[in-house]
């Protein structure tokens, strides 16, 4: 991971030279077992016009106004800022 200053974020960054196509890192990854279009089905009882966005009906953008949470999350601290005390 790389942090983005621009951003405020972290995006991800193969290093090619150290890769040894090992695939630790989408062993570990929660998301490619996931079948999103039986998944979405189920849910939506339909597939995604878009697999990337998946189903919707409207899309927010937002973050935490708490520097902390912002800086240390992955996605602008929406979630941990909305259930902090």
């Amino acid at each position: 991971m790389v942090k983005n200053t621009s951003k405020g974020i972290f995006l991800l960054e193969l290093n090619s030279k150290k890769c040894n196509q090992c695939e630790v890192c989408f062993n570990v990854c929660p998301g490619h077992s996931v079948n999103f279009g039986s998944l979405n089905l189920k849910i939506f009882g339909k597939k995604p016009e878009d697999a990337l966005i998946g189903n919707y009906i409207n899309c927010y953008t937002g973050h935490a106004t708490d520097h902390e949470i912002k800086y240390n999350s992955t996605s602008g601290g929406i979630i941990t800022a909305l259930f902090s005390p």
